[in-house]
């Protein structure tokens, strides 16, 4: 009876071990390996692909006014630019039905700038929500600190994966210190 067993868990642990070499096998195949320069650079639209132009920049110019509230480990980091801009105006091509969240993780992408997000899953507010750009993230400059974005000089309701671009337009996203009140995002009151 004992062999018998010894025989069954012989065949047992041979089974899980040849499942466990496929699973490696596959995942090793399933990988893509690329170089900085490969996972960055973009394949541009294809032009019946183009759905029109919009416009993107990044600013976190707020901090410079609130420097005694920015972590520190960030004040002498070089991560927090001159003149508070982090990415000038662009001009973008968009395809339809991209959002403000598709531009940003293009732009990030392209321009090789940090970017953490939450899934709408994830996130406590239901919607996809940027915690961080440029390694500048919530809370880095006091408690009421974070990213906010507007279009055409209007900050929205929605969420940025919700907002679907129209040609000619304008996002910003602003970097807050004061829950949007410092950046002129009246939603914020």
């Amino acid at each position: 009876m004992k062999k018998i067993r010894n025989k069954r868990m012989h065949f047992v642990r041979k089974g899980i071990c040849i499942v466990c070499v496929f699973l490696l096998f596959w995942g090793v195949a399933a990988c893509t390996v690329q170089t900085p320069q490969e996972y960055y650079s973009q394949a541009p639209l294809q032009e019946q692909q183009v759905a029109g132009t919009v416009y993107l920049s990044i600013d976190c110019s707020t901090v410079l006014q609130n420097m005694d509230l920015l972590d520190p480990a960030l004040k002498d980091s070089g991560l927090i630019p001159e003149d508070g801009t982090i990415l000038q105006e662009t001009e973008y091509t968009f395809a339809q039905g991209d959002t403000v969240f598709d531009l940003l993780c293009k732009a990030t992408k392209e321009k090789q700038i940090q970017l953490e997000y939450q899934g709408a899953q994830d996130s406590s507010v239901g919607a996809l929500y940027v915690q961080g750009i440029g390694y500048l993230y919530e809370f880095s400059c006091g408690a009421q600190s974070g990213w906010s974005y507007c279009v055409n000089g209007e900050f929205l309701s929605v969420g940025c994966d919700s907002y679907t671009l129209k040609d000619g337009d304008k996002v910003q996203w602003l970097y807050t210190c004061d829950m949007g009140q410092d950046i002129g995002n009246a939603l914020a009151s």
